[in-house]
């Protein structure tokens, strides 16, 4: 039945001025056929040329006890919803894509984990980035461990051409999780490895820090995340969340680029506030999954922030990406809960748009009888927003599969697209 709403409010917004300003039927949709039970989409960009660039992971069966194989997988397609090339690589067990960015020369860089025993819990025991070219090929593969635990979030490019890697490590015998920062060079050769030091999170009375206290006890889950990699500095915002406090605490700190020792240079307003660089907004969630509202909070100049807005709804919702739009203001999109607690299969994509004050302008749903997500969102020149996640509610899809959507600027599929989008639920 939720399929039906989406068709009432496309068939809507085919009259709206902002729509009938736009090319007929610019909308696609697009859902990656998978051998295995299960593939998502995890992370998106889009390239100089215009051509939409998804990185994920997609599962193969294979014959043993502790779980499925999952293959790492990217894939590139130009804005008309052609598919120019997919790839699927990586070692015998576990691989996926978390993040992406296209280097100076056309490339793209993607980082991920990959595990190399057997195991039924999603916990790697290496992590990787590899580059393909514009054209799909694999330039190299790099497997970056040194017997520590690590997850990598990110990947960002320097100013001086290397590529650098944030997220989470844990060492043997610890619990918890501190930040690392990984630099490679251009050619995937490692460089140096940093776990800056986490400093004391005073931007507000409540951000009180719990000292990681070994196993047992009230210990810290800190993450590394880029917010700005110049030639003079690299600011690493510190995310941390502990198990005696609510909520996400935030600091940062600068470390020299040539060799990752920290330095003394204080972090810009903007790192501080968790934006990255160049970046106006970021999106995220008030609380846990089952009881979250989306929210948002915008920049100002001065990399202070302009303002914040948690949306409520009934349901629990949440963003995983955010993207600016050519008005001013913004597209979020993530995910909205069916009922209240988080079940296997009771989530739809959502999205949210917001004028330049912040103000709510409309919000959609997208999902059908199993589970949907949106795990990144992209606004292109002429308005139209390209959201990407998974689809377990269409024929043919025996848990999710990757799922890519190109909708018009009032964030809904026109014509053929929408026709499609009808004929294939289940």
């Amino acid at each position: 039945m939720r399929w039906t709403r989406i068709a009432f409010l496309g068939a809507a917004v085919a009259f709206a001025p902002s729509a009938l300003a736009q090319s007929i039927d610019i909308t696609w949709q697009k859902v990656f056929p998978i051998e295995g039970d299960r593939g998502q989409i995890n992370a998106m960009i889009v390239t100089e040329s215009g051509n939409i660039v998804v990185g994920g992971a997609l599962t193969r069966p294979v014959e043993f006890a502790q779980g499925e194989a999952y293959d790492a997988w990217v894939a590139m397609y130009a804005p008309n919803g052609e598919q120019l090339w997919s790839q699927q690589f990586g070692g015998e067990f576990r691989d996926d894509v978390v993040d992406l960015v296209e280097d100076r020369d056309g490339g793209i860089i993607v980082t991920g984990s990959r595990d190399t025993v057997r195991r039924q819990s999603r916990i790697s025991e290496n992590v990787f980035a590899a580059k393909f070219s514009a054209t799909g090929e694999l330039i190299w593969d790099k497997i970056l461990n040194d017997g520590e635990r690590r997850t990598l979030s990110e990947v960002t490019l320097a100013d001086d051409g290397g590529i650098l890697l944030s997220g989470q490590t844990t060492p043997s015998g610890e619990a918890g999780s501190r930040p690392i920062v990984i630099k490679l060079t251009p050619s995937g050769e490692f460089r140096w490895v940093a776990s800056p030091p986490t400093p004391p999170v005073d931007q507000s009375p409540q951000n009180a820090i719990v000292a990681s206290t070994g196993k047992g006890g009230p210990y810290t889950f800190d993450v590394a995340r880029i917010s700005a990699a110049m030639s003079d500095g690299i600011e690493v915002t510190i995310l941390r969340n502990t198990w005696a406090a609510q909520g996400m605490q935030v600091s940062c700190v600068t470390l020299n680029s040539a060799d990752g020792s920290p330095t003394t240079t204080p972090c810009s307003a903007a790192a501080l506030n968790g934006f990255k660089q160049d970046e106006l907004f970021v999106g995220g969630r008030t609380a846990n999954f089952d009881v979250s509202d989306p929210m948002v909070t915008r920049r100002d100049t001065n990399g202070g922030v302009a303002w914040q807005r948690a949306f409520v709804s009934v349901e629990g919702d949440g963003l995983f990406g955010v993207a600016a739009t050519p008005d001013g203001g913004v597209v979020g999109a993530g995910f909205q809960l069916i009922g209240n607690r988080v079940q296997r299969h009771n989530w739809d994509g959502f999205l949210v748009r917001l004028d330049a004050n912040g103000k709510e302008l409309w919000r959609r749903t997208f999902g059908g009888k199993k589970r949907e997500e949106f795990k990144a969102v992209k606004v292109l020149a002429d308005g139209s927003i390209v959201v990407a996640g998974f689809t377990g509610s269409q024929t043919g899809v025996q848990d999710w599969a990757p799922w890519i959507m190109r909708l018009n600027s009032q964030g809904e599929l026109e014509g053929a697209a929408l026709k499609e989008l009808q004929d294939r639920q289940f």
